[in-house]
């Protein structure tokens, strides 16, 4: 684990999530290390697009 320097950036933990794990036990580690640094917490989620791309007519 990387120690938190006070004169360094203060980015935050990051978590991508998944619709389909109903463990949850990643997002309750991350949220507490996210606390325990005393910094934010990011859930990313990415979802499909809509629409697929049409091919291009030339």
């Amino acid at each position: 684990m990387t120690p938190v320097r006070p004169d360094g950036p203060r980015r935050p933990v990051v978590l991508g999530v998944d619709a389909l794990d109903t463990g949850r036990m990643t997002a309750a580690w991350a949220a507490d290390e996210a606390d325990r640094r005393g910094l934010p917490l990011r859930l990313v989620h990415a979802v499909p697009p809509l629409f697929r791309e049409f091919p291009r007519r030339r």
